[in-house]
Order: C-alpha cells, then sequence, then structure tokens
C-alpha cells in the first residue's frame, strides 16, 4: 500500500530516517569547513535518484555535491548554458557523497558518473603525474578495509568490485586505474553496512557516519575539478 506520494510505508520510513540524519551532519559539515552542500531545495533534499544510475529507484538517496553556485558553472563549461538555478542542476554531471538506505544496506558512497565527464578527465590528468597516484594510495589507505572501489552503475553491489585491502595489494591500484574509461565508466568507493552492523537510528549514528563521509571527502577534494585543483590539460596532453 502506497500513501498519496506513491511511496510505501517501509520507504517513507527510510526517507524520514533520512531526513532526520541531514541535520547533525550539515552542522559538523560546516563547522569543519567542507565545500560540499545538500540539494539547495527541500523536496528534492532526499529523493529517489542516484547519480550511479539513470533512471529512479527505489532507495531514498541524500546526496552532498558542489554548491549551486559551482555547479552552474561547471555545467555551463560543459556546455550546459541553460543551468542557472538549483531547479537546473543535474546531479550526474558531478561527483557525489551519497547516502543511501535499502532493507540489506546502508551506503555512503563517492560516485563520480560517466557524465561528470569534466571531472572524471580531471582526475585521468591527476593521475598521470606519479606522486598524484602515490597520493591516491595514501587515501585509500587511510580508509577500512571494508570499503569498495569498482566502475559499475546502479544501486546493487555489483561483482565487478574489490575490497580496500584488495586494491592496495602490489600493483592492483595502477592495475584498476589503467583499466578506467572516462565517459564510459561510473567510479565509485564506498562503504555498505548490513542492518545488523549500523542502524541510522542510533544515537551515534550521526558521528559514525561523518567519520566515514571525512575519508570520502578527502578522495572527494582530490577528484573534483576547481581552479586550484585543475589537471584537464594533462589530460588534454595524455589524450
Amino acid at each position: 500500500m502506497t500513501d498519496k506520494s506513491g511511496l510505501t510505508p517501509e520507504h517513507e520510513a527510510a526517507r524520514q530516517q533520512l531526513l532526520a540524519l541531514h541535520p547533525s551532519l550539515n552542522r559538523r559539515i560546516r563547522d569543519d569547513g567542507w565545500d560540499l552542500y545538500a540539494h539547495d531545495l527541500p523536496h528534492k533534499l532526499v529523493a529517489f535518484k542516484s547519480v550511479s544510475c539513470r533512471d529512479a529507484i527505489d532507495v531514498p538517496v541524500l546526496a552532498y555535491t558542489r554548491s549551486t553556485e559551482q555547479a552552474c558553472r561547471i555545467e555551463k563549461l560543459m556546455g550546459r548554458e541553460s543551468c542557472r538555478s538549483a531547479e537546473d542542476v543535474n546531479l550526474r554531471h558531478h561527483p557525489a557523497i551519497e547516502l543511501r538506505l535499502s532493507p540489506q544496506h546502508f551506503v555512503i558512497e563517492l560516485v563520480v558518473s560517466p557524465d561528470a565527464w569534466w571531472d572524471q578527465q580531471n582526475l585521468v590528468g591527476k593521475l598521470s603525474i606519479a606522486r598524484h597516484r602515490q597520493t591516491l594510495r595514501e587515501l585509500l589507505n587511510k580508509m577500512d578495509d571494508e570499503y569498495r572501489f569498482g566502475f559499475w552503475e546502479g544501486v546493487e553491489l555489483s561483482d565487478m568490485q574489490l575490497e580496500n585491502w584488495q586494491l592496495l595489494r602490489g600493483d592492483v591500484l595502477n592495475q584498476w586505474m589503467g583499466t578506467f574509461a572516462d565517459r564510459h565508466d561510473c567510479l565509485r568507493v564506498g562503504i555498505w553496512m548490513p542492518p545488523e552492523k549500523f542502524t541510522v537510528e542510533s544515537n551515534n549514528a550521526g558521528n559514525q557516519v561523518f567519520r566515514q563521509m571525512k575519508s570520502l571527502y578527502d578522495l572527494y577534494r582530490f577528484v573534483v575539478w576547481t581552479s586550484d585543483n585543475n589537471f584537464r590539460e594533462f589530460y588534454k596532453k595524455k589524450s
């Protein structure tokens, strides 16, 4: 049975849990000075859309990404001159840290979709420099072993991924990144927690989520294009 919004009671309950989590997370994000923002429009704060896939899904998503001003600037650089407000922003064109809640998992994940090709190309250019490849390894090395790294699309967990401890063995990371195809692959790094390991409604949920998000935010800053993190010229030379 669904309500007048079309949501089942289970879906609405999950949406409300993410909505309740946002104020404490947003306070910590602002206190720490992160350049990361939830959607400006309240009705889109928690939505049933993920940057990891093109179609609507049945899992609620709370996403954090660039500010609307920054997003419109990037989309205009990408050729979307019509981007002028939060209503116009297409989240798939930007790296995002997503929180997704389903009966199977609570997911905290950095996702860079193929449509976020401006940032994907920035990453490819950056990783053409040896010291930045080492920085990427160091960022991943700070994460828990259970973090998952892969290039698949969709909100279901794919077999096409490695856990962090596997990725950091030998030269596996460089080999995997060597197969990455910008504008085609969906780059993602995140942790998938089963219900018995994490409860969004617990008193300590905000602290736990923020700690995991901090690791992903360091990686987000490594990936995301800014005037101070601009490696697109290296991408053009590589191409």
